[in-house]
């Protein structure tokens, strides 16, 4: 028996709990578990899926790190993209 949920028993609502352990911890350290719990639940469950369907642990070990590495571009390409938003907010003061 694997020590992680099969395909399909994780759930939309999310806690600590609904991520796989080894996952959890990953996220944990590497500072991303606050932006993957705000990701929108399709895009959770794309990696906690793509993840689950790893047969061996080597897979798995390598998918979570590559999953580390694009939740981390998504983060920062959505705080550059905040960042270009609020400079276009702020207008010149007249002198």
């Amino acid at each position: 028996m694997r020590p992680w949920p099969a395909v399909g028993e994780a759930t939309t609502r999310l806690n600590m709990t609904d991520i796989p352990l080894d996952l959890a911890i990953a996220l944990q350290q590497a500072g991303l578990a606050r932006f993957f719990a705000d990701c929108t639940p399709a895009h959770r469950q794309e990696y906690l899926k793509w993840i689950g369907e790893a047969k061996r642990p080597e897979t798995r070990t390598v998918r979570i790190e590559k999953a580390l590495q694009m939740i981390s571009a998504k983060r920062a390409e959505e705080e550059s993209r905040a960042k270009k938003r609020a400079g276009s907010r702020v207008r010149p003061s007249s002198v």
